[in-house]
């Protein structure tokens, strides 16, 4: 069993990371493989609303940055866990990229239907916003159809 572990942060190895890893450790007393992926080393274009995936068609920015990468990673998981901060209250722009980037692979068969999802935030601030990150992150996997796990 594979889980992937989705950094939603731009930066590297700090507290969100920090987060993520202990996740995956749990993961991995379990049993389970992981891989940690950070969104701040791929290349995801906003979508633009073009509609093209609306048909069941290829998302036309595949050709121009990491999607199809990253899409390959989340179709070969069993689980993920995605893991963010909250920057004004709200996913950083590189993880809300990802997440609507994959609306194709939800109108080419609800191809994420039945992962495992788990979410999880890190805030500066009490009241700083943790919360609706975890909401962001779970409405993201409700409308994928995944099976939500927490605490």
């Amino acid at each position: 069993m594979l889980v992937a572990g989705i950094s939603g942060s731009p930066r590297a190895g700090k507290n969100t990371e920090v987060l993520l890893r202990e996740g995956l450790r749990g993961a991995e007393e379990e049993g389970a493989e992981t891989q940690l992926v950070r969104l701040s080393d791929y290349r995801i274009e906003p979508c633009s609303g073009c509609g093209v995936c609306l048909k069941g068609r290829p998302c036309p920015l595949d050709e121009e940055d990491d999607m199809p990468k990253l899409a390959e990673i989340i179709l070969r998981a069993h689980g993920l866990i995605v893991c963010a901060p909250s920057y004004w209250g709200a996913v950083p722009g590189v993880l809300k990229n990802f997440m609507d980037r994959t609306r194709p692979l939800k109108m080419s068969g609800n191809r994420l239907a039945g992962k495992v999802l788990a979410a999880m935030a890190v805030a500066g601030l009490r009241c700083g916003g943790g919360e609706f990150v975890v909401d962001s992150i779970l409405r993201f996997g409700l409308a994928h159809g995944m099976v939500i796990v927490g605490n």
